[in-house]
């Protein structure tokens, strides 16, 4: 499963963010992955490994130096949502759901 869609996807899908009880951590991007990643289990893995794939750090900018049209129209990404990536792959280090990062791009 690609990792960053779904963080994307997440952290721009919830009505209001999710904040840890002192309210200094957005929790939103990884309770919508976890949430996403279970759904995606049950109906089309059920009884399979699941595996998330992240690009590497470099791997978008080696892209967007290919194709000058990569992600152009999206806006920069928000700092709380970088953040959350770090949050993920903590989470899933947890849970033993393993993580494979690419170093090339991920197709859209």
């Amino acid at each position: 499963m690609d990792g960053r869609y779904p963080l994307h996807r997440a952290w721009y899908g919830f009505a209001c963010r999710i904040l840890s009880r002192d309210k200094t951590i957005d929790r939103t991007g990884v309770f919508g992955l976890a949430a996403l990643l279970r759904k995606a289990q049950v109906q089309h893995a059920d009884g399979f490994e699941i595996f998330v794939v992240f690009d590497s750090e470099d791997g978008s900018q080696a892209r967007a130096g290919q194709d000058s049209d990569h992600k152009a129209q999206w806006p920069a990404p928000e700092h709380g949502l970088i953040q959350s990536l770090a949050l993920v792959k903590n989470a899933l280090d947890h849970t033993g759901i393993r993580q494979i990062v690419s170093e090339r791009a991920i197709a859209p």
